[in-house]
Parts: structure tokens; sequence; C-alpha cells
């Protein structure tokens, strides 16, 4: 996304001139300058509008324009009649003319550095006001509405998501309601919701790009990338990334059976004969170790130290007593 720094940065002096010029100012016309200069040629008036045909002349010219200038309700507000200004609305005329030429040159007057910080401050209000006026409008969308609310209880037993899905859901949104083609439709760039799913987008398509995420990917992959990533998810997908991160590399040894129970007791097997008879771990690495907590804290610190995937102290532990369950199973099969 665009941020407003290099925004500032990449805009002419120019463009911002005309900008401010146009915050302060936003129903001038280039043209009614052009009137104001020709009409006080003619009549040898100052700069200031101060012969009041002058102002009769540019207003006859500005035609109905008069009225943006003056914002009035009706036509008695400025004409005592056709062609000829009432005095209220001749001031009022002088003074807008007036008032939008002292601001152009005083913006003209301004340096580099003054005007950039002028337009940073003025840029941020006007974004500001979209954004809000925006948001507003987002509350009347399709994509607000009950029907394009995800039902996680569905979408949570997918076996993988697709990219556009995984961004909706991070959104709270039903994927076959919200997604790259329905919001397609020409709506305002301003538009909060677009702008997150957008880049969202920009960030996910970059993260299979990179190999971070894949294009078919996990509920859970995505769910701990995306947190990583600094994304606000809904409650569904927080307590689901929880829970699978509890249980991730947690067997569940009531649901191992056959080949794999055997193929998973043997792998045991050997981590627990290497790690439960004292004699054979003190000869394996040399009687340095006072104990078998000495050698479990070591092996997972060299584990670390060769760029293996971290394991905890803990969850050897965990494994040990998982080894010693299973092995109580196998004896209890044999007899």
């Amino acid at each position: 996304m665009e941020s407003p720094t290099k925004r500032v940065s990449a805009t002419s002096i120019g463009s911002k001139r005309r900008f401010l010029f146009r915050q302060r100012f936003p129903q001038h016309h280039d043209r009614w300058e052009a009137l104001a200069t020709e009409a006080s040629r003619r009549h040898n008036d100052d700069v200031d509008l101060a012969n009041p045909a002058t102002v009769e002349e540019i207003a006859a010219d500005l035609g109905d324009d008069v009225e943006l200038i003056l914002d009035a309700k009706s036509f008695e507000d400025i004409w005592l009649k056709p062609g000829e200004l009432t005095a209220k609305a001749r001031n009022g005329v002088r003074s807008y003319l007036n008032d939008a030429r002292d601001y152009s040159e005083h913006l003209e007057g301004l340096s580099r550095s003054e005007v950039d910080k002028a337009y940073a401050l003025e840029r941020a209000q006007y974004d500001e006001v979209r954004i809000k006026a925006a948001a507003s409008l987002d509350d009347e969308e399709f994509y607000n509405s009950p029907e394009a609310e995800a039902d996680f209880s569905h979408w949570l037993k997918a076996g993988v998501w697709h990219a556009d899905e995984a961004i909706a859901l991070s959104r709270g949104k039903d994927p076959q309601v919200v997604n790259q083609e329905s919001l397609r439709s020409p709506r305002s760039s301003a538009s909060p919701f677009r702008i997150e799913y957008k880049r969202r987008k920009w960030l996910v398509e970059r993260a299979i790009e990179a190999g971070q995420l894949n294009v078919s990917m996990t509920p859970n992959s995505f769910i701990e990338w995306a947190k990583n990533s600094g994304f606000e998810l809904p409650p569904e997908m927080l307590n689901y990334g929880a829970n699978q991160a509890s249980d991730q590399g947690k067997p569940d040894i009531a649901a191992i059976s056959g080949h794999a129970k055997r193929q998973y007791s043997g792998l045991l097997r050997i981590v627990t004969t290497l790690l439960s008879e004292t004699v054979d771990v003190e000869v394996l690495v040399g009687k340095k170790y006072a104990s078998k907590d000495d050698y479990v804290i070591d092996l997972c610190t060299k584990m670390r130290a060769n760029g293996s995937q971290a394991i905890q102290e803990v969850t050897v532990v965990k494994r040990l007593n998982e080894a010693i369950q299973l092995l109580r199973e196998d004896r209890k099969a044999k007899k």
C-alpha cells in the first residue's frame, strides 16, 4: 500500500499547491480569475475589485456560478434585478475572488518544504474524511450483510484452503459470497474493507511466492502465518489455531494401531532405551553427565544448535511417558 510519505514526495509541487487551493476554495474555477482580470482592465480597477461596475460585470459573466460563490438560497438573495447585484451579494463576490487570489499568491510564495508540510497535513485530513465517509457506505455493502458471514463450523473442517478463501475467512466472510470476483464491481477506492482485503491479498500472494504458504494451505498453517503477519482474525480462527498449537506433535496413543503403532512403538523404544538406562547413557556420552535430566537438556540444546526444530525439554519428557505407555501395552499384548 502507498504510504502518505511516499505520496507527498511523489506529487509535484504544482499539484500540491493546486490541491491545497481546491481544499480551501472547492467551487472556484480557473476561468473566474480570467474574468476578474479582464473586467478589472476594462474598468481601470485596482486588484481589489473596488469598482462596483467591475464586480457587476464579473457577476454577469459568471451567471449561475454566482450562486456557488455565495451559496445563496434564492434569486432574491443575489439580484435586485437581472444584471444588478444586491449590496450584500456584491461584497460577497468581491471578498470571495479577492480571498482566492490572495491565497493563491500565498501558496506561490511558500518554499517547497513549506508546501510539503501543508500538503501532508491537509491530505491527512482529507483522507480521514474520505475514509469515514467510505466506512459509512461500507455498512450498506453486501459483504456486511448476515448472508456474508462465514460459517466456521463448516470451513474449519476443510482440509485445505485456497488463497482467496483464506483471505475472506480472515475477515470473517464466506468465501462463496466475498471473493475477488464479487469485489470487482466499481466502488469507492477508500472503502476500508476493500483496502484491507487488497492488502491481505497482496501479502498472501507474496507469501506464496516466498514459499511461506502453499497455494493450497491447511487452516492451521494459514492461521499461524496470519498471526505472525499481524492480521486481526475472527475469534473462531484464533481459538482453532490455539487448540491446534496445543495438540501439535502430541500423538493420540489410542488412535495409533496396526503397522503405524508398531513403527511408532519401535522408534520410542530406541529413545527410551537410550534415556532410561543410566549406565548405557553414561557409556554413550563418556560419563560426563550427572543425570539423565542433564542429558535430555544437552540433547535439546544440540538439536537447536544444529538448526533442528526446537524441542522443549518438557516435550521430551512427554514423549518418554508416551513411550512407556506403549511399552506397557506391548508387554500386555505379549502375555
